[in-house]
């Protein structure tokens, strides 16, 4: 809920509902705003209440704004969230980053950037109401407020002595480690450091598999994304630059040793008094997936979201815990904690975890089968 201080001085911070959301996308792209024209929008400018922020929304949450009633043609467009929803440090001590949101009134970053569509002063009547949608990955899957990370060391899909690194009492299943800005991005227990497939056929050829993990490893080579081969980015050495290749678009190259120290810092409990408190996760708890959907008017000025004075509202939902699409059910039917012939009823390749079940109306509410 919406909460602000009895004073005009200080901050709000709103924490996000559980829910999940597709972004609108716009038609043709139209011009910015003209230059001269100021359509700023901003979490507050202390004029008469207390800056509006915006927490719980994990570490990379993504972002868009459009006009109430032409949403399709008058939105941010290809404006990154980055350009005008700023992070601002842990302003309420809930070991996550909050943020502000300032987009200029002319210019890069706001109305007036290029890779905006529309422009709300130019409309008839001028400045509808604006619509503000911020999104979030779940990021703690299994609701236990702990990083989940690789456990299975000798990888036999069995929960052995010191495998429980996060204390969770299971095995960590394939694929289900968390963090967005984790470190071990393909969840194997590698830090992978290199592009494996050399000769770019995308098949796993011998001497390919570096880390004997049996999959090509697409580490992204363009470390500075300039789009050139710099010294010291071809570490496989084949002779080009190993990146993002538009022709094979479901081929995400990634980077796992962000720091360059060669091993996986993914842990379950980073702490404030850790030298380095937030890498990887830039966090110290894993959020709640969700959104926050805000709607503003035009105070003849700037779109100001301090003026906001109704309640938030509180909608839980969040199905699809793994975002697979698949409704998850329950699947160890001989309550070994593997996945055996038969037992992949979702057919996702992998074994549904204790509580994984999805469905907010499914009959199996404990997850165990009966």
């Amino acid at each position: 809920m919406l909460n602000r201080p009895a004073c005009h001085t200080g901050w709000v911070v709103v924490a996000s509902c559980v829910v999940a959301l597709g972004f609108l996308s716009g038609e043709s792209a139209r011009a910015a705003c003209p230059p001269g024209q100021s359509n700023p929008i901003t979490s507050g400018r202390a004029v008469l209440r207390p800056p509006f922020f915006l927490g719980n929304l994990g570490p990379v949450p993504r972002a868009s704004f459009y006009l109430l009633g032409s949403g399709n043609v008058d939105n941010s467009g290809w404006l990154p969230a980055s350009a005008w929803l700023h992070d601002v440090g842990d302003l309420d001590g809930n070991g996550r980053p909050d943020f502000r949101i300032d987009a200029p009134g002319e210019g890069p970053g706001g109305w007036g950037d290029p890779r905006t569509s529309g422009c709300p002063s130019t409309l008839d009547p001028p400045h509808p109401p604006l619509v503000i949608v911020i999104t979030r990955e779940r990021e703690d899957r299994d609701g236990d407020g702990k990083f989940d990370i690789f456990e299975d060391i000798n990888h036999n899909g069995v929960l052995d002595p010191g495998e429980d690194r996060d204390g969770d009492g299971r095995l960590t299943p394939p694929g289900g480690c968390e963090g967005a800005l984790r470190e071990d991005v393909d969840c194997d227990g590698h830090p992978d450091l290199i592009w494996e497939d050399d000769n770019g056929n995308h098949q796993l050829d011998p001497g390919e598999d570096r880390d004997g993990d049996g999959k090509l490893d697409y580490i992204d080579e363009d470390v500075n994304h300039n789009g050139q081969l710099d010294p010291g980015e071809d570490r496989n050495g084949n002779g080009r630059l190993d990146t993002f290749d538009p022709n094979f678009p479901n081929i995400h190259p990634y980077i796992e040793d962000r720091n360059g120290n060669q091993t996986l810092d993914d842990r379950s409990f980073p702490r404030s008094d850790d030298p380095v408190p937030l890498y990887p996760y830039g966090e110290l708890h894993p959020a709640p997936g969700g959104i926050i959907v805000a709607s503003v008017a035009w105070d003849g000025a700037a779109y100001d979201l301090s003026n906001i004075t109704t309640p938030t509202r509180i909608v839980e939902i969040a199905e699809d815990l793994d975002g697979d699409g698949v409704y998850d059910i329950f699947e160890d039917i001989n309550h070994n904690g593997r996945l055996d012939p038969g037992e992949d009823r979702d057919g996702d390749g992998r074994l549904t975890p204790p509580g994984g079940c999805e469905g907010l109306f499914r009959e199996d509410k404990d997850c165990d089968g009966r």
